[in-house]
């Protein structure tokens, strides 16, 4: 019985090296290629309930997300951005972002959350469908 090792070497020394890398090896990397995706940032909790504006501090938002993806300026207020970004080749692209507008004080001014994942905007809907009034009797 031949060896694993010994079969590779006998079929490139009978079809050629090129050979061996279009039957065996292209086929594997188009497959990786094509089932690939790859993400930026850093994926944080999408639940945002716990951030109160005027109360909740830089110090507190640290410790629960981490640092932030970026910091910036916006109208004249600091803004720091938590954001991650997920990249499929064959599938849909999808990203969250927690963007926090901050009082000189360091508490919260304003935020504003965005997501296109699954998860997220199905629990949205289904958030906004609880909270509608319910219709008057008449």
């Amino acid at each position: 019985m031949r060896s694993i090792g010994t079969e590779a070497k006998s079929k490139l020394k009978q079809g050629g090296a090129m050979s061996f890398i279009l039957r065996t090896l292209l086929p594997l990397c188009t497959l990786m290629v094509l089932s690939s995706c790859f993400s930026t940032g850093r994926n944080f909790p999408s639940r945002v309930d716990w951030i109160k504006k005027g109360t909740t501090k830089k110090k507190d938002v640290e410790l629960v997300l981490g640092k932030p993806f970026a910091v910036g300026i916006s109208g004249g207020t600091s803004t720091w951005t938590y954001a991650f970004y997920k990249y499929e080749l064959l599938g849909r692209t999808a990203y969250k972002e927690l963007k926090i507008y901050w009082n000189s004080n360091d508490s919260i001014k304003n935020y504003s959350f965005n997501s296109s994942f699954n998860r997220d905007t199905k629990k949205r809907s289904a958030l906004k469908l609880q909270s509608k009034d319910p219709e008057p009797k008449r």
